[in-house]
């Protein structure tokens, strides 16, 4: 099993090299773009810009990929909900697809999206059943990819997955997204106010992305999959535990009743097939996860 992962040097993509690496009698191959990751295991690097048509079938001409985790894309903090480079990467990820076909790719994987979903509802968004109303040119890109790959795949008689991914977190994470930012407000001593900070959203640690993303990989799922915990977690519980890890709750202030008479923004999956059709749970619980990121941030507050 010879395995291309594009992305790899990512958030998502160096927790998933690494949880590959973990595997018996996969040769792994990681392509990045700028700078080389840290070697971790038995994993072969490749420098090459993928958005590049002709880089990008050369890559897979020379590795010929039996297995294609696809999880390049951009996702510049503030500003890829917009970004016209969405369409780019839209192109791109069809060409890396065809070229993967061409040079005997045998299953795919590609990263998808919550925002492919419809928000609306309060229930645990389902692979199947919920409307797919994207949320942004980005949501859109992700959803008209989609489309496009699965009727390819099928066309072509490939097997295929495709991951939808909700709120990963951890160490290394972006430090403007929600907890590093609040961790390191925190630990500056800062006065954080906030909403009511009800809405609530499914989090998952990047260690247990990377390690659902190669069980579906391995499994023999075909079509969408979630990527998360199942377990919806408020914005304002996230925000308490991170102040009592760092013994400061004092420095946080919400605004707002504590409860709600409207209807709570909810948005969390249904993980039924990921658990039940690819085998896979936690080893961790979000608490436990949470503190672990909490100690990662304290010692790593100046990088």
């Amino acid at each position: 099993m010879r395995i291309l992962v594009t992305g790899a040097s990512g958030f998502v993509g160096k927790a998933t090299v690494n949880a590959l690496s973990k595997r018996d009698g996969i040769e792994i191959h990681a392509v990045y773009n700028r700078r080389q990751p840290e070697a971790v295991g038995n994993v072969t690097w490749h420098k090459a810009d993928i958005l590049n048509k002709e880089e990008a079938e050369t890559l897979i001409a020379n590795i010929c990929p039996s297995h294609l985790l696809h999880l390049a894309w951009c996702a510049e903090h503030g500003t890829y909900w917009k970004d016209h480079t969405n369409l780019t990467w839209l192109s791109a990820s069809i060409n890396i697809a065809q070229h993967f076909i061409k040079y005997g790719g045998k299953r795919c994987l590609v990263l998808g999206t919550s925002a492919e979903y419809d928000w609306a509802g309060s229930e645990p968004l389902n692979e199947f059943t919920t409307p797919l109303i994207p949320l942004g040119l980005y949501g859109g890109s992700k959803l008209g990819l989609y489309w496009a790959l699965k009727r390819y795949f099928e066309q072509e008689s490939i097997s295929w997955i495709w991951t939808r991914l909700f709120n990963p977190f951890g160490p290394g994470e972006d430090p403007r997204r929600l907890i590093p930012k609040t961790c390191l407000r925190l630990l500056r001593g800062e006065h954080i106010s906030f909403d009511a900070g009800l809405s609530r959203r499914d989090f998952l640690f990047v260690d247990d992305v990377g390690s659902a993303l190669v069980h579906a990989l391995l499994s023999e799922a075909v079509g969408p999959v979630n990527i998360a915990s199942g377990n919806p977690v408020s914005i304002r519980d996230v925000i308490s535990q991170i102040a009592y890890q760092y013994d400061c709750s004092d420095l946080v202030t919400f605004d707002g009743p504590d409860t709600a008479n409207e209807k709570i923004d909810v948005v969390i999956a249904d993980i039924t097939r990921l658990q039940k059709e690819c085998n896979w749970h936690p080893e961790k619980n979000f608490q436990e996860r949470l503190k672990e990121t909490c100690e990662w941030w304290k010692i790593n507050k100046s990088k």
